[in-house]
């Protein structure tokens, strides 16, 4: 009896691990979404952010340093601009290094969640371009609608 138990838990976490994953990779995007329209992000950002997200979702774990290279430039970009928000209000030196330092781990977990989340997707045994499809809707419609939200 405890074997039938065992089995069904297994087959469980086969349907909730990746649907959490899949789950916390749409937050995230959501997330990022909203940060680049609060900063009223160039196109050129968010060319770049789709471009990678792309590239993270067909390369999966394979893309991942090129990801961070991208994070880490956008960091910089806004570091080098003092990027605020333009409808926030001043905020001190340690306040704005926090958010930026914030930012940068939500775009890791972003690009981690991006890059793993095809490998909980394996016990579902979907085909490589379906996968592919799904992870980029997931992503592309979440930072889209991020985008949508007045913050």
């Amino acid at each position: 009896m405890t074997s039938h138990k065992a089995d069904q838990l297994t087959g469980l976490g086969v349907v909730v691990q990746p649907v959490g994953h899949l789950l916390g990779l749409g937050l995230s995007a959501l997330m990022i979404g909203a940060v680049l329209r609060l900063y009223e992000a160039s196109g050129l950002i968010w060319v770049g952010t789709l471009a990678v997200t792309l590239h993270l979702a067909w390369a999966e774990t394979a893309a991942i340093a090129v990801a961070m290279v991208w994070l880490i430039a956008v960091i910089w970009m806004a570091v080098l601009s003092s990027a605020m928000p333009h409808r926030a209000p001043m905020v001190d030196g340690r306040d704005w290094a926090m958010m930026l330092g914030k930012f940068w781990l939500l775009g890791t977990v972003y690009t981690l969640l991006m890059g793993y989340v095809g490998q909980s997707l394996a016990p579902w045994r979907l085909k490589r371009t379906f996968g592919f499809w799904l992870r980029l809707g997931v992503a592309w419609g979440a930072l889209g609608l991020g985008a949508t939200i007045r913050l």
